[in-house]
């Protein structure tokens, strides 16, 4: 029996996201309100949302079934299907563990700049978010391949 798209998506929510202190699981009982600009699709469900908590300025992150969505001036949706690849921008010293900025390539070409701030040292947060996002991006082009 082969699993489905969204089956993996939620095992490795799970096994790599759930851990992170700053990432709450819908699946764990997290309770938060979207954003009145954030209008999900009757396809997707969010899985839990990665707090961005040094201030205010810094949105959270939604992990839903479909993307992210992810706050720049407004709120977008960057859809799993439309993105390319996903690594850590390092800053001008390039020091890993001053990293807390992933960024998205797409399909189109665009870059998007999604920033992640917890965690600590070598245990930087946007490490296991890029994980995560690597896994998913990996086995969306693998199986459209397939199909």
């Amino acid at each position: 029996m082969r699993l489905t798209f969204d089956e993996i998506l939620r095992a490795r929510e799970h096994r790599i996201l759930k851990h992170l202190d700053r990432y709450h699981s819908l699946s764990q009982g997290a309770e938060f309100e979207l954003p009145a600009a954030v209008v999900l699709s009757e396809d997707e469900t969010v899985l839990g949302v990665y707090d961005n908590l040094e201030d205010e300025t810094q949105a959270p992150i939604f992990v839903t079934t479909v993307g992210l969505w992810v706050f720049s001036s407004e709120w977008r949706q960057v859809r799993y299907a439309d993105m390319d690849s996903a690594r850590v921008k390092l800053g001008g010293e390039k020091v890993k563990t001053n990293a807390d900025t992933l960024l998205i390539g797409l399909t189109t070409g665009e870059t998007i700049e999604v920033l992640v701030t917890g965690g600590d040292g070598k245990l930087r947060d946007v490490w296991e978010v890029d994980r995560f996002m690597l896994r998913v991006i990996g086995g969306n082009k693998r199986r459209q391949r397939q199909e």
